[in-house]
């Protein structure tokens, strides 16, 4: 007869350690299986049996996971509930985008995702409020943006104080991640229990984050049950981010009181407007405003003195606000950042690279807009 030697600790590990957390947590550490187990001394022939479920590691094997990858062991031991998937998201240049950068990024998004789940679970987040427009051609995007404003009650023709805030308001949670790569731009996921945009901060473009978000909000809006991966969807939401940020009536009625459109009226309406003067460039050919000739012209332009890496004269970066004032209000009540990575079993530091903190306790901001105040109000 067979004795089995093992302790309740180490069948229990064997029994409930989960492979796909494993291979979660290494996305999100941006590690090959060969490289993991270099760290850990395992073969990647064993790394791959573990996250598919074909082998469970040992206790030891389980805890230098915990270590290597910024987790407590008892991390692995739980499925994941919302996992981001890449049929849900929409990657704007994915055929560009190497795959491991595309795994990284929706790791770091199932990460934070559980992160508002647990909030939610804690406070009253906004609850979703988008609604779904859609669309049978490029020119109904005008439209969908203009009954977007009129949905979330802002004026129709003025500037956006904070697009972000509208968005957060809305119930649609942004996250920012350093992705140093700018062969991703921001992504939106479409889930079933959490819509989300994630901005990639790595271009440090106040006006070009502004823009990622009306066009991520397009694609929440117009393609909530359509594919994402078409040139077609992209031009929509493109127009749509255009429509949202620059509305055509008073858009274009600034530009008909010049009598010579130039480089410096174009940063005068940057700096009212905050968008990018590229997007107003691309805005004033949408609407006819400028003709071919004097689009291409602007257009050469802008690559001849670098500005489509970045541009000057940019506005204040706008931060996002909603999972920095949950954690604070949170933590008014006792669920500290510290005590929420406990119960996420994460170790501090990697909850503070998650969510973007400096440190795992942070103060609350008394130039924020407090939490209660995103249930009901206005944005202009």
């Amino acid at each position: 007869m067979r004795v089995n030697n093992s302790s309740p600790e180490q069948e229990r590990n064997r029994v409930d350690f989960l492979g796909a957390r494993l291979r979660l947590a290494r996305r999100f550490r941006d590690l090959t299986q060969r490289e993991l187990g270099d760290i850990v001394t395992a073969s990647p022939a064993l790394i791959s049996q573990i996250e598919t479920g074909g082998r469970r590691p040992t206790d030891d094997l389980h805890a230098a996971f915990a270590d290597a990858l910024g987790f407590e062991p008892e991390f692995f031991l739980q499925p994941i509930e919302d996992e981001f998937r890449e049929e849900e998201c929409s990657f704007r240049r994915r055929a560009s985008t190497p795959a491991r950068l595309r795994e990284r990024v929706l790791a770091h998004g199932t990460l934070v995702g559980m992160v508002v789940h647990y909030l939610n679970g804690l406070l009253k987040l906004p609850s979703y409020n988008v609604p779904r427009i859609p669309i049978r051609r490029l020119e109904d995007a005008e439209a969908a943006a203009r009954a977007c404003r009129e949905h979330w009650g802002l004026d129709v023709d003025a500037p956006l104080a904070k697009v972000g805030l509208v968005l957060e308001g809305a119930g649609v949670p942004i996250a920012e991640l350093d992705a140093q790569d700018e062969k991703v731009d921001a992504f939106s996921r479409r889930g079933a229990t959490l819509c989300m945009i994630v901005l990639n901060t790595t271009k440090g473009s106040a006006s070009r984050a502004l823009s990622d978000i009306a066009h991520e909000a397009g694609h929440l809006v117009m393609h909530w049950d359509q594919p994402l991966r078409t040139k077609e969807r992209e031009q929509e939401a493109q127009r749509f981010a255009g429509a949202f940020l620059l509305p055509a009536q008073q858009f274009a009625r600034e530009l008909r009181t010049l009598q010579r459109l130039d480089w410096d009226h174009l940063f005068e309406l940057k700096q009212r407007w905050r968008t990018s003067v590229a997007m107003m460039v691309y805005r004033a050919h949408d609407l006819g405003l400028i003709n071919a000739v004097e689009f291409r012209r602007f257009y050469k332009t802008i690559h001849k003195r670098g500005w489509h890496r970045g541009e000057p004269q940019e506005p204040a970066p706008e931060r996002p606000e909603l999972l920095s004032l949950a954690l604070a209000e949170a933590a008014k009540r006792g669920d500290t950042p510290g005590s929420i990575a406990r119960a996420l079993h994460w170790k501090p530091s990697t909850f503070a690279e998650v969510v973007g903190l400096e440190d795992a306790e942070p103060a609350a901001d008394a130039a924020v807009v407090p939490l209660s105040d995103y249930r009901e109000r206005k944005v202009m």
